[in-house]
């Protein structure tokens, strides 16, 4: 039986899905907006993680726990921004500038 305390041993493992999750969000134009509520970011990054971590199955170690932080942040940050380029390439109408 699952119980409460058993959620210790998977927590870090969700933790790192959730900074994944939130740092691209935080970087994708359109929810990077100021009109949408905090709340409403909030619930949808939770609302994600939830989703994509039911489908993986990570055993972390605490030892390496600092390594994969670092990456964590740094596969966001990439996946971020490349969407934020695409969007904004988008929205300029794929012209090429001289």
């Amino acid at each position: 039986m699952f119980g409460i305390f058993e959620f210790g041993k998977y927590l870090p493992s969700f933790l790192l899905v959730f900074l994944r999750v939130s740092i691209i969000l935080l970087l994708f134009p359109v929810y990077g907006n100021r009109s949408l509520p905090v709340q409403f970011k909030i619930g949808l990054v939770i609302l994600l993680t939830m989703i994509i971590y039911s489908f993986i199955d990570v055993r972390i170690s605490v030892n390496t726990l600092p390594l994969i932080i670092t990456r964590e942040v740094a596969v966001g940050l990439i996946i971020g921004f490349a969407c934020k380029l695409f969007f904004f390439r988008n929205r300029d109408g794929w012209t090429t500038y001289k």
